[in-house]
């Protein structure tokens, strides 16, 4: 990996997280706005400017190509459901003053996901893997005791 590619893929991860930690003050400024209201939005807007720049990529074939078959659509379908489930499961606990809650539901997430990986697709850990896995575990046990 080169220097320049580390140092974008560097920034552009630091970028996330500030977002994504900047994110529940914004959710709370609109606190008076229902949150489906907002997911809806979201929604919305994230089709416009996602249709844009695939039009301005010139990948915009891609997409109807994913959707060629029913299976796909419908796959695609369920797990763009889910993901707005989890949009507004988020803005809603929140808007409602359960912002630790909602952030160890993000903790807990992929540890759910990696103990289905193991116990439902036998996936193996390696030593570094075990040792992150249960880090993760630990920080957070410590925050729900």
């Amino acid at each position: 990996m080169s220097d320049r590619s580390y140092l974008s893929g560097l920034a552009a991860a630091t970028f996330a997280y500030v977002c994504w930690g900047l994110l529940p003050i914004y959710w709370k400024v609109l606190g008076q706005v229902p949150a489906l209201e907002i997911i809806c939005h979201r929604v919305v807007w994230s089709l416009v400017f996602t249709g844009a720049l695939l039009v301005a990529l010139g990948r915009l074939g891609e997409v109807f190509r994913a959707l060629r078959t029913r299976r796909d659509m419908l796959l695609l379908a369920a797990s763009s459901s889910l993901i707005g489930l989890n949009w507004f499961l988020y803005v809603w606990a929140v808007n409602g003053g359960h912002v630790l809650e909602a952030s160890l539901g993000y903790y807990l997430n992929p540890l759910v996901n990696v103990v289905l990986g193991v116990a439902v697709f036998g996936d193996r850990l390696g030593r570094p893997q075990r040792i992150a896995v249960g880090l993760a575990a630990l920080g957070v046990a410590v925050q729900l005791v």
